[in-house]
Parts: C-alpha cells; structure tokens; sequence
C-alpha cells in the first residue's frame, strides 16, 4: 500500500524512504542516518515502529520475506515501488547497505564523504568491523546473559550459574576490541569514519550502545569510546531519532523491552 507524498519534498529529492524500526534494535541507526540528512538538508522521510516480538513480527514479514528488521521500503514520487534497489523493487535489507543506499540516493554522500585518503581506508574498516567483528562479539556476551533473565523462576537463577562464566569469557574477548578502537579514537580524529561523523559511526552505534549500556566498556579504561559514544547521543538528529523510534524505553538495549 503506497504512502503518502509529503507535499513539501527539497527539491533534490527523486523517492521517499520509510523506514520499518523495530523496537529495541539496530534499525535506530538508519533512522538517525535518515535524521541527520533531515537536519541538515531537509529530507522528507516515513517511520514505522513495531513492537519485538518472538519469534517473529508478523507484520515485518508482509513488509519484507525476511521479517527482519531494519527495512528500508522506498516509492516514487508518484507512489510506485522504486525499482531496481536490491532484489526485490522498493526495498532494501541489511542495515549496512542500507545505509550506504541512503548516502548515495538521499543525500548523505556529501554529508559524511571522508576528507582524504586515510579516512576513506578508516572509514571503510571500521564500517565493516562494526558489521562482522564487533556486534558478534557483543551480541554472543549479550546471548548467555539474556538467555538468563528470561527462563522462568526458578530456572533464571540455575541458568545464571551455567551461563554467566560464558557470558563472562565472551566480555573478555571483547579487550582486544576495545584497545583497538580506543587506540584509533583521537582529538585529530574523534570519530571511526576520521576528522568528521562518517558511515562508519552509524555502523558502530549499535554494538557500542548494546556494549556501553550493557556496562561491557569501562569507562576509566576506555574514556575516547565513550567520549565517542557521549558526541554520539549528544546530536540532535540522534536524540530525534530516539523521539521518533517510540522514546528511550523503546531503545532498551538491556532487557530489550522484556
């Protein structure tokens, strides 16, 4: 079912992006990419929130045959699925081409195009480090230590016991992440795409939230991460983007709403 055409579209702009965020998940990141184009060019852009549930949101499955969320569905001006995208017309999956669809079709390229060479090779690895390396990292410490809280009483304290030395020897595998990025993070350059916010950072920005507010990154030990992090949630365009996802309680990268 088409969307509406916001009537007041720049006029740069050639299709109209919905995003379908689900809560508590990396879709938060497309939405502040979208977010920050907004502010600073005037994209007109649509939201979907729907809720996390298990298995499956039914609902992202009418939208994409994965259910996965993020998704990105793009129209036309005339309302008509944009072809020729990925493999299906008008929609996109996967939250880093995504992203990178939206720098080059929306307006973010000379947003965040890097500023010479070095940032072009730094932006590039830590864009796809945060995509492979890093989240499965967090996400396998993240696992045992969900899997815990949700087995029933009494079951959630004899699971503890057997699953939080796991989930500890996953945290301790994280270091040697941790020192990496912590060493590459400086007052030259203070963000991981180089001198100024690039796609690497929208990359990065959920593992190291899920990482940060899991409690996984001591601040003492790695203070440029979190002086990262802390530019990060500072920017308008990200705490909009929250407003729009449904507000912090639905960004819970803790209980994930449970």
């Amino acid at each position: 079912m088409a969307t509406q055409t916001p009537s007041d579209l720049p006029s740069w702009q050639k299709s109209v992006p919905t995003i379908h965020n689900m809560e508590h998940s990396q879709s938060m990141r497309v939405v502040w990419a979208l977010q920050e184009i907004q502010d600073a060019k005037g994209l007109k852009y649509h939201i979907k929130t729907y809720p996390r549930q298990q298995p499956k949101n039914f609902d992202l499955l009418k939208v994409s045959p994965l259910g996965k969320s993020p998704i990105l569905t793009v129209e036309t001006l005339d309302g008509k699925p944009l072809p020729n995208v990925q493999i299906r017309d008008g929609i996109l999956m996967e939250s880093g081409l995504i992203i990178q669809w939206i720098a080059d079709n929306c307006g973010g390229r000379e947003l965040w195009e890097p500023e010479d060479d070095q940032d072009k090779r730094r932006n590039e690895y830590f864009r796809q480090f945060a995509y492979g390396s890093l989240v499965e990292r967090v996400d396998q410490a993240m696992l045992f230590e969900v899997m815990a809280f949700m087995s029933p009483f009494p079951l959630n304290h004899i699971m503890g016991l057997i699953l939080r030395p796991l989930a500890n020897m996953f945290k301790s595998f994280l270091i040697i992440f941790l020192d990496l990025m912590e060493s590459e993070l400086s007052e030259e350059r203070p963000w991981f795409a180089g001198r100024k916010l690039g796609e690497a950072d929208f990359a990065m920005e959920f593992p190291l939230s899920m990482a940060i507010t899991r409690g996984y990154v001591d601040k003492e030990k790695y203070p440029k991460i979190h002086k990262w992090y802390d530019m990060v949630t500072a920017r308008p365009a990200y705490q909009e983007a929250i407003k729009k996802g449904g507000g912090p309680k639905k960004y819970d990268l803790v209980r994930f709403g449970m």
